[in-house]
């Protein structure tokens, strides 16, 4: 089972001059996984073991990663092959990079729903107003 938190609700709507139009939701939700505890010891390469938020560090992950997401769609639409090294970086903990993985993924997923609801370009036109 996972805990689930909601984190943002962005509402994005297609502007014109017409009322009719539908309204494009974009939800974001991130669900942490259960075997991740609250606090955890981190062991970073060099420094001494310190305790630290594992939770917040896991939503601050995973809001780079479902925002990578956006950028990545509004800039090149989706890639045909996952790029499983978008988020190696050297100072990291693996919980960061599944964090940021499961965002981008996730992210992927609402915007794929979007767009068989509503088509590819209504979903990219609402995204680019919204910012």
């Amino acid at each position: 089972m996972m805990k689930q938190v909601t984190v943002f609700l962005l509402l994005l709507s297609l502007v014109s001059g017409c009322d009719d139009r539908p309204e494009i939701a974009l939800k974001y939700v991130v669900n942490i996984p259960e075997s991740i505890p609250q606090h955890a010891m981190f062991h970073p390469k060099l420094d001494a073991p310190e305790q630290r938020n594992a939770h917040k560090m896991y939503l601050e992950a995973h809001r780079t990663g479902w925002d990578s997401c956006l950028a990545d769609f509004q800039e090149f639409g989706f890639r045909n092959e996952p790029d499983s090294n978008r988020f190696l970086l050297m100072q990291q903990f693996k919980l960061q990079l599944d964090a940021k993985n499961a965002g981008y993924s996730e992210c992927e997923t609402a915007i794929e729903l979007l767009i068989d609801q509503y088509g590819e370009n209504a979903v990219r036109e609402a995204l680019r107003k919204s910012k």
